[in-house]
């Protein structure tokens, strides 16, 4: 590991695998090579040991799939620098955004994560140049989201053992105090679900449902946001009415 770096400004990336997904390689090395992440944590799920040559990768093989929940748990644990990522093996992205994440982070920012429109097809040509990413509040968590969320150690709140798979991305998202911000105009290649696809998870997902409507659904972040959320919500109808009379104008004049 690289001395002298300010850890209460830099990244432990958390990267639960069942080694699934061929990006995972790059991944590792697109990180390890980014001056903001001091260090590469991959939770190994698998049961085939796994490594990579990154000095600042670190691998933890387990005796057996803890799942990617449990598996965010152990990483917020071990990390040992003051802001964390939990990142999918099915991604790829330019690790500079990690820069501004970790200034808006410092300065007061929740949990970050990118929206849905930023996700791309691993072999899509680019749709644009490198520039720093939007931050926007946002209130409900975006599809996309969970695949990369960024947050400050201390905001991590352990997720219930009854959540195995499905919903941690939910339940972090729900109880943060300060504002999450969902990030626009980059690009997060993925396959998408490379492993939580696999029907073998299709009870643990769904016990997973029923766990966190049963006893961790209580949306505390939007409570705290409520007036803010109503508002939000009333320009986003608002502006899907505007585009749907923008459509019905261009039909019946075309």
């Amino acid at each position: 590991m690289s001395g002298g770096t300010d850890l209460s400004a830099s990244f432990t990336i958390v990267i639960p695998t069942l080694q699934r997904s061929a990006l995972l390689p790059e991944l590792v090395s697109r990180l390890a090579g980014s001056p903001q992440v001091h260090e590469v944590l991959v939770i190994n799920n698998a049961s085939e040991p796994w490594a990579h040559p990154a000095e600042k990768c670190r691998v933890l093989d387990m005796t057996e799939n803890i799942f990617v929940n449990p598996a965010w748990n152990l990483g917020a644990h071990e990390a040992t620098t003051g802001l964390i990522g939990l990142v999918n093996d099915d991604v790829l992205f330019d690790p500079r955004i990690l820069g501004p994440i970790a200034k808006r982070l410092v300065r007061g920012a929740g949990i970050i994560g990118p929206a849905t429109a930023c996700v791309r097809g691993v072999d899509a040509p680019s749709a644009r140049s490198w520039h720093r990413p939007l931050f926007v509040p946002t209130y409900e968590r975006d599809v996309a989201f969970g695949t990369a969320m960024f947050m400050r150690r201390q905001d991590y709140v352990p997720i219930p053992s009854d959540l195995k798979v499905w919903r941690g991305d939910d339940y972090l998202f729900r109880r943060q105090v300060r504002r999450n911000l969902v990030m626009l105009g980059i690009d997060i290649r993925t396959h998408m679900s490379t492993t939580s696809d696999d029907p073998a998870f299709d009870a643990v997902k769904e016990a997973d449902m029923q766990a966190f409507a049963d006893l961790h659904g209580v949306d505390s972040y939007r409570l705290r946001y409520w007036k803010e959320f109503r508002i939000s919500r009333a320009v986003r109808s608002s502006g899907r009415r505007i585009t749907q009379l923008t459509n019905r104008k261009k039909v019946t004049h075309g």
